[in-house]
């Protein structure tokens, strides 16, 4: 609501972009309805690209939203970095022409943005126990080329026509090296590292914003032809992402985005003495419609009923099937995750007796399934 708020009163943007924008997909539904820090980075950076302007006299709210956007994630850092960097090279130029006031100004204000930043990064150090799902590098990752067009239009053709018309904009209003930079970096990062669908929304991010502070330098005269190309750059975006807004919100409406809910009603009508397993950590999508954990396997089948991220996960899932078959719980859930997971076993001595649906939806597509199959012990 803050960056909508900001976008409508502040944008420099003609009527039907803001309103584009805000039932764009990636204001309109990934930064509106998905519960992850990232909601926090429109308001900081179209707070940051109305400062940016006056960043010569607003060091103090420049350098403030710079370690807010700092501190959002990791991805926020990049941007952040980015913009601090692109700040201190054209400081370079002007240093000798500041006067002794201003250029303690801009020690302190930098001296405070490297404090916060290395706070961050002792507070944020992984712990040498740290579950190793996402350590190393993934050389196997999407190109970047394909994470720019996924953050844009999805349809390469119409991505590179759109950045065709929007890039010698950006070099017009000399703001090319501000989206550059913080996109390079962003997709680098996305592509060797790690990335999922809800980060793709990010070098959409950037370019609004550095489209916000492009359009601030509007000059008239001969920007006007290179405006009026950049608007149909932007209406080509904001065409493929309102279809994106309508989609996904419809698939909301009609369909289970988890099947945790209605898991967690059947075994709710279990008996209290039901001893129950799980074959993976999806299933725990059940948990927070019950007070605790329902999981004998999970945790022993006491607290806490969250993730703990240590890398020998103790006294967490028992993943092997086999040992399920073993022990013979009274009912086991198998959560499908993943495709390859729609092949579920037939388990000897059970029988299945539930099939729930669920599917993670982005854009144009369900990205994550989030079903669940349940069996029960037959009894003699």
């Amino acid at each position: 609501m803050a960056g909508a708020v900001l976008l409508v009163r502040h944008g420099p943007f003609p009527l039907w972009v803001k309103a584009g924008l805000l039932f764009s997909f990636a204001l309109g539904y990934q930064e509106a309805v998905v519960a992850r820090s990232y909601v926090l980075l429109p308001p900081l950076l179209f707070a940051l690209a109305a400062t940016w302007p006056a960043r010569a006299r607003r060091v103090g709210r420049l350098t403030v939203l710079l370690a807010l956007l700092a501190g959002v994630s990791l991805h926020g850092l990049l941007i952040a970095g980015s913009f601090a960097a692109l700040r201190a090279w054209e400081l370079r130029r002007t240093w000798r022409r500041l006067d002794a006031r201003r250029r303690r100004h801009h020690l302190v204000a930098g001296a405070a943005l490297a404090l916060q930043v290395a706070v961050t990064a002792v507070v944020l150090w992984p712990p040498a126990d740290l579950s190793p799902l996402s350590a190393g590098w993934d050389l196997r990752g999407e190109s970047i080329l394909w994470l720019l067009d996924r953050s844009l239009t999805g349809t390469g053709w119409l991505t590179a026509v759109a950045l065709a018309a929007t890039v010698p904009w950006f070099r017009r209003t000399r703001t090319l090296a501000l989206w550059a930079l913080p996109t390079t970096v962003l997709l680098l990062f996305l592509a060797l590292k790690y990335h999922a669908p809800h980060h793709e929304e990010l070098p959409f991010l950037v370019w609004v914003t550095v489209l916000w502070i492009s359009f601030g330098r509007d000059r008239g005269g001969d920007d006007r032809r290179l405006r009026r190309v950049a608007l149909a750059g932007i209406a080509c975006v904001l065409a493929v992402q309102v279809v994106w807004w309508g989609r996904t919100y419809a698939y909301d409406w009609t369909e289970s985005y988890s099947g945790g809910r209605e898991l967690a009603r059947y075994l709710a009508t279990l008996p209290s003495t039901t001893e129950v397993w799980t074959a993976d950590w999806p299933a725990l999508a059940a948990l927070p419609h019950f007070d605790g954990n329902v999981f004998d396997n999970f945790n022993s089948g006491v607290e806490p009923s969250y993730w703990v991220w240590r890398a020998d996960k103790t006294g967490q899932l028992d993943l092997a099937v086999i040992d399920a078959y073993l022990n013979q719980p009274d009912v086991w859930v198998w959560p499908v995750k993943f495709d390859s997971e729609r092949e579920y076993p037939d388990l000897p001595g059970y029988r299945r007796v539930l099939l729930v649906e669920g599917g993670v939806y982005s854009k144009d597509r369900v990205v994550d399934d989030e079903a669940f199959v349940v069996y029960e012990r037959v009894v003699p």
